[in-house]
């Protein structure tokens, strides 16, 4: 913080004559953005959640199959209203670990109100599902049914390239025995895209 406002001073005693407010103002903005770290906005809006992510999540375990992945013990997950195991896919990434604090924070605000109001995405992979492999429907009457026939199995939180972070619950599902069911929520904040385990955030 105390570099911030050092950036802060410097730039307003050496502000150059702009023909407007406006263009001083855009000034600062873009000074602040370009020159302040990236996990602070990922604090400054992360939930108000007071426990570290040991408290959350426990000790970590190396995965021994895949390099810089690390595992949590199941953990109480209110959206699905059971214990999951959390997989972090780059745990010996501090930086990385940081912004995976705020993304896990934000998904642990959702319950199961938040997932029954998310059933018609869920749905829709469902109806997908059945119309392009011709199987018999399911027992589903209303959208909220489909969750009848997930069983999630785990959770992964991931950053892509671009830098986005995505947390996805891995699942399987009656309608597709083959390539099951991811549900995708972007920066763990809402359910984004429900679809098959096709790699696709």
């Amino acid at each position: 913080m105390k570099h911030f406002f050092l950036i802060a001073l410097i730039s307003f005693i050496t502000l150059p004559i702009y023909a407007s407010q406006e263009e001083c103002i855009a000034f600062h903005t873009s000074t602040y953005l370009t020159q302040m770290p990236m996990n602070f906005f990922q604090q400054f809006f992360a939930p108000k959640d007071k426990r570290t992510l040991a408290e959350i999540v426990g000790p970590l375990k190396r995965n021994p199959d895949y390099k810089g992945w690390y595992e949590s013990a199941p953990v109480n997950i209110p959206y699905l209203g059971q214990k999951i195991k959390i997989t972090f896919t780059q745990g010996e990434d501090s930086s990385f670990m940081a912004g995976a604090e705020v993304v896990l924070k934000q998904f642990l605000q959702l319950n199961e109100a938040n997932r029954l109001n998310d059933s018609k995405l869920v749905e829709r992979n469902y109806q997908d599902g059945v119309s392009s492999s011709g199987a018999e429907p399911l027992n589903i009457k209303s959208a909220q049914d489909v969750w009848n026939f997930v069983r999630p199995t785990d959770i992964f939180i991931e950053k892509n390239t671009n830098g986005k972070y995505y947390l996805a619950i891995s699942c399987t599902c009656e309608w597709e025995k083959t390539h099951g069911l991811q549900l995708v929520f972007r920066e763990g904040k809402k359910l984004t895209r429900a679809s098959g385990h096709d790699g696709q955030y």
